[in-house]
């Protein structure tokens, strides 16, 4: 249909103009599906298919009446296959304005976008020969990337990766880089890539002699991680079309995912001001923390002390700080290992399960706000389930990065319990996810009152200080208030250092 036929005359012209040479388009297998209700349903039918084996294989949608009709028309066909060549299913371009622009086959016995990576059967030997992975977000990036000569070129199916993802490509490789949208949305994204990632991620002890000579042992990880920064408002593709030796450029100057954390959140800052340098410590220290290798983790303390002009001491101190209240914490329940997410807070996945498998606890939920959730991937999802009547609207709002985690929170199994049993449970969620908020804005002032006495200004202190003022006494409360009857303050009672972006 693509190169055979007159009505394949309109995606022939997009892809010239996208600069797809016809062996790009050979080697991809790409395609043209007809602007036709039935067009591929008769032909495929014709060949001995029933019209059950293609509702199974995603290619065509039943009508609610009776019969089907066919899912793609009038589309650029992008054929998505497995690391063994093997086509699982479809990705497909609107040609006209259609919404919307870009569609996947749904899941299906075979397919599953989050087990696939675009272009991985292509790529996967040049991957091993380069000991190099770069990972881009759209089928065009891919098919130029690799038009241009760079074969290590893989799409992630989407704005993240996900763990099953990330898992395909630790087998052939050891250095990832990730090359994503430069906007807010893209670095967000990038970030829980990152975080996807770093779960996957092989884990070794090794032996690092301390100040007395003596042994000790820490975990590293036996991996590489980092970020190509894009030009702004272009994407690989267009990168790659204008001057292929820029994206060699690009990717050469890679950085490491600290220095990238660093920069993006420094960018959406004033520096200048104090709130702002505060701003970039409480989004950084929390991941500078979580390194497990002493060596960096003090190279980018020192980083980080520089870039806000405050004393590494400073730093140091509330990185004790923090690992001493980390420690300290206990944690209200012990929910099912089933339920939670490698890596990510047992509370907050906990507390989505519950909302999401108890619809009748929707009302139970005052007091909680997304800013208590540290999880980029959970405070999305809470935020959009908050802004959803049902768990079907859910699904169509969310960015589909996060179908798998919300697919998760779902299945996971929760111990039996009475509908007062739940909302005890609940309870006891946002009451721990509360005070470990409440322990983070008591860090964060520590630090910007030792800032503001060693020189800031006068009415800066002051405010920090009427701030802080009840945060010590909700503690208490919390502590101290008989079981089952802890009394959740209204967020609006406090002064919120400001919600996480």
């Amino acid at each position: 249909m693509l190169t055979g036929t007159t009505a394949g005359e309109k995606a022939r012209l997009y892809l010239e103009h996208r600069g797809i040479s016809p062996a790009t388009a050979l080697a991809f297998q790409l395609g043209y599906s007809l602007d036709s209700w039935d067009a591929l349903s008769q032909r495929l039918l014709g060949r001995g298919y029933s019209e059950k084996d293609l509702v199974g294989a995603g290619l065509a949608v039943e009508r609610e009446g009776g019969g089907s009709y066919d899912r793609f028309r009038n589309r650029l066909m992008f054929p998505i296959r497995d690391a063994q060549g093997r086509v699982t299913g479809f990705g497909a371009r609107a040609l006209d304005e259609s919404s919307p622009k870009y569609m996947n086959s749904p899941q299906t016995l075979i397919f599953d976008k989050g087990s696939i990576l675009y272009g991985i059967d292509l790529a996967k030997d040049a991957i091993r020969r380069d000991n190099l992975v770069v990972i881009v977000e759209g089928y065009m990036d891919v098919m130029m990337a690799h038009q241009a000569g760079f074969r290590n070129v893989v799409a992630s199916m989407g704005t993240s990766l996900t763990e099953r993802q990330a898992s395909i490509l630790r087998r052939l490789t050891k250095r990832l880089t990730l090359a994503l949208d430069a906007d807010a949305a893209g670095t967000e994204a990038t970030l829980r890539g990152v975080e996807t990632i770093d779960r996957t991620l092989d884990r070794k002890v090794v032996p690092v002699p301390d100040q007395r000579g003596l042994m000790r042992y820490e975990t590293t990880v036996d991996a590489e991680v980092r970020i190509i920064v894009l030009p702004a408002g272009k994407d690989p593709d267009e990168v790659i079309r204008e001057d292929p030796a820029a994206w060699q450029r690009l990717v050469d100057e890679s950085l490491p995912v600290m220095d990238y954390v660093l920069n993006a959140v420094a960018s959406r800052v004033d520096l200048g001001d104090v709130r702002g340098r505060s701003e970039v410590v409480s989004r950084v220290l929390p991941i500078i923390s979580g390194s497990k290798e002493p060596v960096r983790q003090a190279h980018y303390l020192r980083k980080l002390a520089q870039l806000v002009s405050v004393d590494e001491r400073v730093l140091w101190d509330t990185l004790r700080e923090a690992k001493a209240t980390r420690r300290a914490g206990r944690a209200p329940l012990e929910p099912k290992r089933s339920v939670l997410a490698s890596g990510s807070s047992q509370v907050e996945d906990y507390c989505l399960a519950l909302l999401l498998q108890n619809p009748g606890l929707r009302g139970c939920c005052e007091g909680l706000i997304p800013e208590y959730f540290e999880d980029s991937g959970a405070r999305e999802i809470l935020c959009k389930w908050l802004q959803s009547p049902d768990l079907e609207t859910l699904r169509t709002t969310l960015d589909h990065t996060l179908e798998g985690s919300l697919d998760r929170l779902l299945a996971g199994s929760l111990p039996p319990a009475n509908a007062t049993q739940l909302r005890h449970q609940l309870s006891d969620c946002i009451l721990a996810l509360r005070e470990r908020w409440l322990r983070g804005m008591e860090a964060r002032k520590a630090l910007l009152l030792r800032e503001a006495g060693a020189g800031g200004p006068d009415v800066e202190l002051e405010k920090l200080q009427e701030q802080g003022t009840s945060v010590p006494q909700e503690l208490h409360e919390l502590f101290h208030q008989p079981k089952g009857k802890r009394r959740l303050r209204p967020p609006s009672e406090h002064r919120s250092p400001g919600p996480r972006k």
